[in-house]
C-alpha cells in the first residue's frame, strides 16, 4: 500500500498529545503513521513514543527505537535523550547499555548546543 501525503502536510505535535491525553492512542497512531513513513521529524518522535509507552499500540522498544532512530537522524535532541533513556534502564524490553546511553546522552547535548549557537537568545 503506497500512501501519498501531500506536500503540505503537517505535523501538530502539541495537538497529537491532546488526543493522547483524551485516550485516542490508536487514533494518533493511525494518524501518525503515514506522516511518520514521509519523514516528518516530529511524527517520527510520537511514533517512538506510541511503542515506548504502548499508547495505541502493543508496546516494542525495538519499534520505539528505530522511530526515535529516525527522528534522530534529522538532529532531534528529544530523538537521542529518549533513546538514552530506553538503554540506560532498559525500558519497553530493551536491554540496558549504559555506553549506548551516555553516547545518545552526548548526541543529545551536542545537538542543543549546536542549536544554541545557531539561534542565541538575548535575555
Amino acid at each position: 500500500m503506497i500512501v501519498v501525503v501531500p506536500p503540505s502536510a503537517t505535523y501538530d505535535l502539541d495537538f497529537m498529545m491532546e488526543a493522547l491525553v483524551q485516550g485516542k492512542g490508536a487514533w494518533v497512531h493511525a494518524e501518525t503513521l503515514p506522516l511518520a513513513e514521509a519523514g516528518f521529524l516530529k511524527a517520527q518522535l510520537m511514533m517512538g513514543i506510541l511503542y515506548q509507552l504502548g499508547i495505541g499500540v502493543r508496546q516494542d522498544g525495538q519499534e520505539a527505537l528505530k522511530w526515535y532512530r529516525l527522528a534522530a537522524e534529522q538532529n532531534d535532541a528529544l530523538a537521542w535523550k529518549n533513546m538514552g533513556t530506553l538503554f540506560l534502564l532498559g525500558l519497553a524490553g530493551v536491554e540496558v547499555d549504559k555506553a549506548q546511553a551516555l553516547y545518545c546522552f552526548s548526541r543529545a547535548r551536542a545537538i542543543e548546543i549546536e542549536q544554541t549557537m545557531e539561534n542565541p537568545t538575548i535575555h
